[in-house]
């Protein structure tokens, strides 16, 4: 995996708890998505965040889920981490059976390196085409030029491929990363813009290929 210099964030946003549902959820009701920050005397951030970094310790993601009556969570490795994967491990292992988490890594990833992301509780690797206003992709992130070369060790190692992009951006590499015959899950809805209408060529693409079964889609904004 990647190595930089870890550095604690000069701002640092507490969120806002949500308050319990007036309908309860229900059984077995999961989030999707979340991301865990910190603590950061513990585990600092390995590049510049795009915002403000939340105070978002596993300790208040499970309060969070207590609040919410939701059973189970699955948490996400932010960019600001990197490929280090120390700070989403400790949060599930807080979670134990409740939890499970999708990692970042570059093909530099040894086998025993994955085998522990798997062995921790994690069951997928994020890929990421979102880009500044110079096309850069975000610090941190894995692009997903990246997903081939490890798609047939991530299948032997039980991961699948998180994915996202601006919904355009599905249009050039989708087609050739559903013939890798590796479980892709999109996320954030395929970044769809409603204006465009069931007729844009994204959501052709999208609505075509969760049809044929070839990926799932995170109901999460």
């Amino acid at each position: 995996m990647t190595a930089a210099r870890a550095y604690v964030p000069d701002r640092v946003e507490t969120p806002r708890m949500p308050a319990a549902p007036a309908q309860p959820l229900p059984p077995r009701a999961c989030d999707t998505h979340c991301h865990v920050f910190g603590p950061y005397d513990r585990f600092p951030l390995w590049h510049p965040s795009s915002y403000a970094a939340p105070d978002a310790p596993a300790t208040r993601y499970l309060r969070m889920l207590d609040t919410l009556g939701a059973a189970r969570g699955v948490l996400v490795q932010p960019a600001p981490y990197g490929t280090h994967p120390d700070a989403l491990l400790d949060a599930l292992a807080q979670g134990g059976d409740r939890l499970r988490g999708v990692a970042v890594a570059d093909p530099s990833v040894s086998d025993a390196q994955l085998q522990a992301l798997y062995d921790g509780g994690v069951r997928g690797l994020r890929f990421v085409e979102a880009r500044d206003p110079a096309g850069n992709l975000f610090p941190g992130s894995v692009g997903f030029d990246q997903v081939a070369a490890l798609a047939p060790r991530m299948k032997h190692h039980g991961l699948h491929a998180q994915l996202w992009a601006p919904c355009d951006t599905y249009l050039r590499h989708l087609p050739a990363l559903a013939k890798l015959d590796l479980p892709l899950v999109i996320d954030h809805l395929g970044s769809l813009v409603p204006a465009r209408g069931d007729q844009d060529p994204a959501f052709q693409l999208l609505r075509g290929l969760l049809a044929d079964g070839r990926l799932w889609m995170k109901l999460t904004l």
